[in-house]
């Protein structure tokens, strides 16, 4: 059965992915380097998470979401490789461009406070620990907690930052100083 809903998702595939690259380029990216490269990894990821047998009732969403974590990973590791490429000549002008950098500080501080105001001073420890790489389950035997109020708390504040009004009126006053 598992494999029957497979073969019917990659025919959704093949009728609307004209569609879905159009949307993935708008919404996800269009960096040329990764963009074939996470549409077709998001493919093969949906059809092996339904083809093992995972309900998938909407299958645009989950591609979206797929190629969103793909996109991620990709993203991710293109960095990582090209801040270990760069040559000592090229790390030595780095020192002129912090200055931006350091500037942020006073915005990313009244982040902070915000969001610690509504969620108390430990989703910055679920926070720091899941940016440094651990995943949702070790943080949350670390923390006593279960994997799933992990992850619907970091998804939660993610949303808070991305939608409180006072947050954004916050980011426009630092970007509108910083492009004068």
């Amino acid at each position: 059965m598992a494999i029957v809903r497979g073969r019917e998702f990659l025919r959704f595939v093949a009728a609307h992915e004209r569609e879905l690259r159009r949307a993935l380029r708008k919404n996800v990216t269009y960096d040329p380097e990764i963009f074939d490269d996470v549409f077709s990894a998001a493919i093969v990821k949906v059809y092996d998470a339904i083809a093992s047998g995972r309900d998938v009732r909407d299958y645009r969403q989950y591609f979206f979401v797929a190629a969103k974590f793909e996109y991620i990973n990709r993203d991710n590791i293109n960095r990582r490789d090209r801040n270990r490429a760069q040559p000592l000549e090229a790390a030595e002008g780095i020192a002129d461009t912090r200055g931006p950098v350091a500037d942020m500080r006073p915005l990313l501080t009244a982040i902070r406070r915000r969001v610690a105001r509504v969620f108390g001073r430990r989703w910055r420890i679920l926070y720091e620990r899941h940016r440094g790489g651990e995943p949702f389950s070790a943080i949350a035997r670390g923390e006593g907690l279960h994997p799933r109020d992990v992850a619907s708390t970091l998804h939660a504040v993610e949303r808070y930052v991305a939608n409180n009004r006072r947050i954004q009126q916050l980011k426009r006053q630092y970007y509108d100083a910083d492009n004068q």
